[in-house]
């Protein structure tokens, strides 16, 4: 599957009121960007682009000093002007010598990309780098329509004027997202002109730093000429339908016949892990009809190596001779499960399998080296999913958000005092669920020794150190379908720490998310954070200490999140149960700033705060 066929610019916008957002006069540079195009459906799309950026300070001429532009295969990407236009107005053309021409290796499969980078001269604060280009792009089978996606991100870039026109001989259709006040479309009478213009200089860069903080609304606008996604997809469609019609070759049927007979589980597990042996993982994202359409059975096992779409193909076809039914589904797999605006082709990068059995439906990716039956990875939940039907039809389907008590990481743990400073930890743990998928991925890659640190780090709490560990688990199979268990006996440092007159044991569950959310609500933060659904349950038993007294139990309800506490009896020791409880996939920056969850975090900290105990020395 194409890994993102639409164009998103690097780019930056703002509202400046809100206070998370960095004033306009931190920009490094200044963007006007212009872009006319004539779309003929049956050719392609001929874009003459126009990039004039002001560099406003010295890091904006390390920024943008230098320009890459790059096109893919059967793109033509043609220089028509290059210069630098200094702060009197003298304008110094790029020499040829400081034009680069070039090709860009893929990263594990196919890009068939090139590149033209351009070095301007004499660039100085105050300089403005201008280049202008034609791009043409042919329209790409089996696809019977065009389409473009624009769309800004944050950054340190200020755009001061976007203007993209389209003029095509088909009707156009768009959607968008997040333009009022910012972006104005406009549209011909016939339809097949239209005008994204900017009403006002935008910019967008934030305070809010850390991995799971994203600005999700940001100004996107999607083009198609054609309207339904179904139909689309239908071409797409019937291309997988004719391809799962075939007879499946000689090493598939084998591994079909190997299995039969089994009970349906431990044939999927079976056709799973042959999918995943046989078939190497190499992407394919040309701009052709392979970058849409699977290769066929025949030529993917004698090639032994394939993308996702053969990948899921193989494995549908598989699955179907077993008797079981299973058809390939299109989706975009990544954390932003932001619904997609208008076409596929713009918003679709993943091919997955979806098995029914018993009317209940399973989500499969044959590209991840484990997948788990009841609960697919973080990046594919919560998200619209377009199923390929066999008389070539597409049938829209969603991926639900799993449900916490079904992805779930349970530990049980029983620290016992060795000496004045090191502690025996023996644990034992159960995963499922998307969390399983998440914290058992290490070993495929990393391998046994890499995974079990992993889990035995797992385990231990706030500033808790670990100086020995054993695991007892089985490997970690490619198909998991039901709970996976294990064992820990460790040696841990740092248990307890010294406070004043007394020992402090810290167990606190969510400090970390506290603190965080606290910092962002002092900056009057603007971006969504990612959540994650799932389930975290520990039960911890400290022998050989003597609490002043017992934790209190507890417990915080929201919408969001639930945390329970509760004091387990130990004798001649302490002991908690805890429970952390995620129902979201993301929180957004609307529900962070409402007085209702700031509640919860006032009740969250307050709750987690009695797994602070304080022991006598």
């Amino acid at each position: 599957m194409n890994r993102s066929a639409k164009l998103l610019m690097c780019l930056a916008v703002s509202m400046p009121a809100m206070a998370a957002f960095k004033s306009p006069q931190e920009a490094n540079s200044a963007l006007r960007f212009r872009q006319d195009c004539q779309w003929q459906v049956a050719q392609g799309s001929d874009c003459r682009i126009e990039q004039v950026v002001t560099i406003l300070r010295d890091s904006g001429r390390d920024a943008f000093g230098t320009a890459t532009l790059v096109f893919r295969e059967r793109e033509t990407l043609t220089l028509l002007r290059a210069y630098t236009r200094q702060a009197d107005g003298t304008e110094l053309a790029v020499p040829d010598g400081d034009i680069q021409r070039g090709t860009m290796p893929g990263q594990n499969g196919f890009e068939s990309s090139s590149y033209l980078t351009v070095a301007f001269p004499a660039v100085r604060t105050g300089s403005t780098v201008v280049l202008e280009y034609r791009r043409q792009t042919p329209r790409i089978a089996p696809f019977e329509a065009l389409s473009q996606m624009q769309g800004l991100s944050a950054g340190s870039l200020r755009i001061d004027e976007f203007d993209w026109k389209i003029r095509a001989d088909q009707p156009l259709h768009w959607a968008g997202r997040d333009l009022a006040g910012r972006i104005e479309v406009t549209q011909s009478a016939d339809g097949k002109a239209l005008a994204a213009r900017s009403l006002q200089p935008m910019f967008f860069d934030v305070t809010e730093t850390g991995n799971r903080f994203e600005l999700r609304s940001l100004p996107l606008i999607d083009v198609s000429t054609e309207a339904d996604p179904m139909r689309y997809l239908a071409p797409i469609a019937s291309g997988f339908a004719q391809r799962l019609a075939e007879s499946l070759p000689a090493q598939a049927s084998a591994a079909v016949a190997a299995v039969q007979g089994k009970p349906w589980q431990q044939q999927l597990a079976g056709l799973m892990a042959d999918v995943n042996t046989r078939i190497r993982y190499m992407g394919d994202w040309r701009v052709s009809e392979n970058g849409y359409l699977p290769f066929t059975l025949a030529q993917i096992e004698q090639r032994g190596f394939g993308d996702c779409k053969d990948m899921a193909l193989t494995l549908a076809a598989m699955l179907r001779v077993s008797g079981l039914q299973a058809q390939v589904a299109l989706v975009r797999a990544d954390v932003d499960n932001t619904p997609l605006l208008l076409s596929p082709q713009n918003g679709l990068n993943h091919a997955i399998v979806r098995l029914q059995v018993a009317g209940q439906t399973y989500w499969l990716d044959p590209t991840q080296k484990l997948n788990v039956l009841h609960g697919p990875v973080r990046e594919l939940q919560d998200r619209n999913v377009f199923v390929l039907a066999d008389d070539g039809q597409v049938v829209a389907d969603r991926i639900a958000l799993m449900a916490a008590a079904s992805s779930y990481n349970r530990q049980q743990l029983d620290f016992s005092l060795l000496d004045g400073r090191l502690w025996q930890l023996k644990a034992e743990g159960e995963l499922a669920g998307s969390m399983a998928r998440q914290i058992l991925g290490v070993e495929s890659g990393q391998g046994k020794e890499r995974q079990d640190n992993v889990l035995a780090e797992a385990l231990l709490s706030n500033g808790m150190t670990k100086t020995r560990h054993q695991v007892q688990r089985s490997a970690v199979p490619a198909l998991l379908a039901e709970p996976y268990r294990y064992t820990v006996d460790a040696t841990v440092g740092q248990v307890t720490k010294p406070l004043g007159a007394f020992r402090l044991l810290d167990l606190r569950q969510t400090s970390g998310r506290i603190a965080t959310w606290r910092q962002w609500q002092a900056k009057a933060g603007v971006t969504d954070y990612l959540l994650e659904a799932s389930n975290e349950q520990s039960v911890t038993r400290v022998h050989s200490v003597k609490p002043l007294e017992q934790p209190a139990s507890c417990e915080v309800r929201s919408p969001w999140a639930d945390y329970t506490l509760k004091a387990v009896p130990v004798k001649n020791g302490v002991g908690l149960a805890q429970q952390w409880v995620r129902k979201a996939l993301w929180l957004s920056a609307d529900t962070m700033r409402s007085a209702e969850f700031g509640r919860f975090v006032d009740q969250l900290e307050e709750c987690d705060g009695q797994a602070q105990i304080l022991l006598q020395k």
